[in-house]
């Protein structure tokens, strides 16, 4: 089994200054072979684009070396849709978790992974997947 990791983590393995860089880093360095949905590259990579060519080529160079990227699929997306609708339907606001997040979950549910966040408001007990998340 290994994990799937949302935007919080993968900013904070970039971001040496950031408070979550070494939980996060050494959680990562007890997983075999740790993921990244394409969406998730895609958001961390958007303030290394704002900064300029060096960046991007550190920022690069750190994701594909902490993690193998894996590109989204409808089953996926498919799942993720339904975790959301599914929150709607016990009254809980899908916003407490955006659909990138949802995404994550969904890759841990549909690989029999488990995803690794630094976001402690995701609604897990409501989608029943809290043994599929670690909080860092």
């Amino acid at each position: 089994m290994t994990m799937f990791v949302d935007t919080g983590i993968a900013i904070a393995v970039l971001d040496v200054d950031d408070p979550r860089h070494r939980p996060a880093v050494s959680r990562l360095a007890r997983e075999p072979d740790p993921r990244i949905l394409s969406s998730t590259w895609g958001e961390v990579m958007v303030a290394a684009y704002a900064k300029g060519e060096r960046q991007i080529r550190l920022a690069t160079e750190i994701l594909d070396t902490a993690f193998d990227r894996v590109d989204l699929d409808r089953e996926v997306v498919e799942t993720a849709a339904r975790l959301r609708g599914r929150l709607l339907r016990k009254g809980v606001a899908s916003s407490r978790l955006p659909m990138l997040d949802a995404m994550v979950v969904a890759a841990a549910v549909v690989h029999d992974d488990k995803a690794m966040t630094t976001d402690r408001t995701w609604p897990l007990a409501e989608l029943r997947v809290k043994q599929r998340v670690v909080i860092v």
